[in-house]
């Protein structure tokens, strides 16, 4: 029963760890998609930029 309740708290301890690192992990894919629709926006408004110079 003993080695039951440990293997129990093990797997407890890896099920927050890998919660605590997905969720980490989701907030770090989040912002990195925030700055890459931000160089997007940059990419568009250069190439405005430089159709305006065109004209």
């Amino acid at each position: 029963m003993q080695n039951i309740d440990k293997a129990k708290e093990i797997i407890e301890a890896y099920n927050q760890y890998f919660n605590k690192e997905y969720k980490n992990l989701k907030a770090s894919i989040s912002a990195l998609m925030l700055d890459v629709q931000k160089i997007n926006i940059a990419g568009e408004i250069s190439e405005i930029e430089k159709e305006a110079l065109k004209n």
